[in-house]
């Protein structure tokens, strides 16, 4: 009996070690463990001729949504060849292999702008053991991630109305405590907070134009917000009810603000998009309430649908109109230019420890060192076919990317 005890709790203990172990060992979230584009990794700089060993190859569908990792499943989310269907997939994250599929009936509505595609943009989320899906349609699933059932479904352009965007939904939904966040846009319904057990709603307000972006938490002088950059506008909210502590307006000419915000420790806030460019806020908290600075604002620096990352005191990604891209490097202290690069496509990143991870729209992968006078790229490989919009996820040394038609896992060399 003792015996019998000694081992139930030693499983408990185990049980609990699993679930507190690294962020860096899943990426369970859009842009990653702490959802600023970021993890901690040990990446040799050389690679094999050939590229990087390829563990496996999995054909999808079409979707730009970001790719999840537990430890030991992948997720992800595409549209069907019928245009009439989205599926969630997992796969054996070792092997490729399929664990289940779930099935959404997701017809086309009518006034989509599908040019630029037509499958699933936003990224799911993992919480505990469920997992959470918003197609293109804005139907949100909650699914049961060892199976794949679902545990409860939303429509949320038909339940809560929202802002149609023409492109599809796009923003990932933001865990909070025991509930989801899901930016929505509408009539006092731009920002729901629902119950991750049973959909059910906790708060909802506010009546902000809704954009392509995805909210993040960030700590204000000890006060947890919410950060939500919204079609014409950037704000924030205290999570635990939804009441607005700022605002700040920035609206481009066609309110489609894609970029996700990126917090620093020292209260710096960047974000920006295509025709205005780029702004820094600075923010602190005195008496009680939220004050907000301007540090600087630059149209230099624009970005359309790719992701910026952070290291040190310097934002690094691809700014240009899109016929002509060039690599920067700003100071995220008073928008300087530390240096700019011709011969880059659109760029998607992920700061992998002291490396930046960076997959071009071409489908090129590559390991790049920043430095004071620009990018040293350290290896370079051919995996993906055009268009790849999609973020690499990165567990270890394990890469996950896709394009529109599949998924391909890498094993990166590490260094000694």
């Amino acid at each position: 009996m003792t015996l019998t005890r000694t081992l139930k709790a030693g499983l408990i203990v185990a049980a609990a070690l699993a679930l507190a172990s690294p962020a860096s060992a899943q990426w369970n979230q859009w842009a990653g463990p702490n959802r600023d584009f970021s993890c901690e990794a040990n990446l040799s700089s050389n690679w094999p001729e050939e590229g990087p060993k390829k563990l496996w190859t999995a054909d999808i569908g079409d979707g730009f949504s970001g790719v999840l990792c537990d430890g030991k499943t992948v997720y992800t989310q595409y549209r069907e060849a019928d245009d009439q269907h989205e599926v969630v997939i997992a796969l054996d994250a070792a092997t490729g292999k399929e664990r289940w599929r779930y099935q959404i009936e997701a017809p086309l509505p009518e006034g989509a702008t599908t040019n630029f595609g037509k499958g699933p943009n936003a990224t799911p989320l993992i919480v505990g053991n469920r997992l959470f899906t918003i197609g293109f349609t804005a139907k949100l699933s909650c699914l049961d991630t060892a199976t794949g059932k679902a545990l409860w479904t939303k429509d949320l352009w038909k339940e809560f109305e929202g802002t149609f965007l023409n492109f599809g939904y796009a923003a990932s939904p933001l865990a909070h405590g025991e509930n989801v966040i899901i930016l929505l846009g509408g009539e006092n319904n731009a920002i729901l907070s629902l119950k991750a057990k049973d959909g059910a709603v906790n708060w909802k307000s506010h009546s902000y134009l809704n954009s392509y972006s995805s909210p993040i938490l960030i700590d204000v002088d000890g006060e947890e917000q919410m950060v939500a950059f919204m079609g014409t506008q950037i704000v924030g909210i205290l999570p635990t009810d939804g009441t607005q502590v700022w605002s700040h307006p920035h609206e481009n000419q066609w309110k489609t603000n894609i970029c996700t915000p990126l917090w620093g420790k020292d209260h710096l806030l960047y974000f920006g998009s295509g025709s205005l460019g780029s702004e820094v806020l600075k923010l602190t908290r005195k008496d009680g309430k939220t004050e907000v600075e301007k540090v600087w604002e630059s149209r230099r620096f624009q970005l359309g649908h790719t992701n910026v990352v952070r290291i040190g005191d310097t934002l690094y990604g691809t700014s240009g109109d899109g016929s002509v891209n060039f690599l920067v490097a700003v100071s995220v202290e008073d928008g300087s230019i530390t240096w700019r690069e011709r011969g880059y496509t659109k760029v998607n990143f992920v700061r992998a420890g002291d490396k930046l991870l960076m997959l071009d729209e071409d489908g090129v992968l590559m390991l790049g060192a920043p430095g004071e006078d620009g990018m040293e790229i350290l290896a370079r490989a051919k995996i993906l076919e055009k268009v790849a919009w999609t973020i690499p996820t990165v567990v270890g040394n394990r890469v996950f990317v896709r394009d529109r038609k599949q998924i391909v896992a890498l094993e990166l060399p590490t260094s000694s």
